[in-house]
């Protein structure tokens, strides 16, 4: 049987209601869409940002970054990559997984963001609030060293890979690249891209995950 070609008329659009990290806000959203529906698109979904579900099965990931697959019912297999943020799933586990949908010369792969167990309800795809100067927000992020002594950098890293710069932390607070939590602290707006905008950490609550790694978090 032909799979079914996909459109965004016959897709059922996941809306994660809040705003990107950018001062005028725009909304997120995530497809859901099965394997079969990804892979049957071809370049025209490229850059979307999917969810989908399956069984996962490792091909050669670390404790960093996720290298698998997700196997539809029918055997279709969708190849995913990228960096680990909080979760990490088990081989042959059900799974739904979310993230940007890419191409190389393979074909389509979902540039992994986060994930969850079928199961987990509670987790769901991660929305940064409005970066606006001079309010206050809290972030869940990674924390991630660029440079090196004297030149060091702090930013903050959100599972969907938006940065924002640390400008203080709290006083005693060691920061460990690598390291999952949530900050709370008041924005400054503007920064270089990719950097969206400058935060001074008040409160910090360390988080669950991978934990700290070497050089460049």
């Amino acid at each position: 049987m032909r799979p079914r070609l996909w459109s965004f008329r016959a897709a059922f659009l996941w809306l994660v209601v809040g705003t990107c990290g950018i001062a005028q806000g725009t909304a997120v959203v995530y497809v859901r869409m099965s394997i079969e529906a990804i892979l049957a698109a071809g370049p025209r979904l490229v850059g979307a940002l999917v969810l989908t579900s399956g069984r996962y099965e490792r091909v050669g990931e670390s404790r960093s970054f996720l290298d698998g697959v997700i196997i539809g019912p029918t055997g279709a297999r969708l190849r995913v990559m990228g960096p680990v943020f909080d979760w990490i799933p088990q081989p042959s586990s059900r799974v739904e997984m979310w993230g940007r949908v890419q191409r190389d010369p393979l074909g389509s792969y979902l540039d992994f963001f986060n994930g969850r167990h079928v199961r987990e309800t509670e987790r769901r795809p991660y929305v940064m609030p409005p970066l606006i100067g001079g309010t206050t927000v809290t972030l869940v992020a990674k924390l991630r060293q660029v440079g090196n002594e004297p030149f060091v950098q702090w930013i903050l890293e959100t599972e969907d890979r938006k940065t924002v710069e640390v400008l203080a932390f709290p006083p005693g607070f060691e920061p460990l690249g690598g390291l999952i939590i949530e900050a709370t602290g008041t924005v400054r707006s503007g920064g270089i891209p990719p950097v969206l905008a400058g935060i001074r950490i008040a409160r910090i609550r360390i988080l669950p995950g991978p934990g700290p790694v070497s050089f460049g978090g």
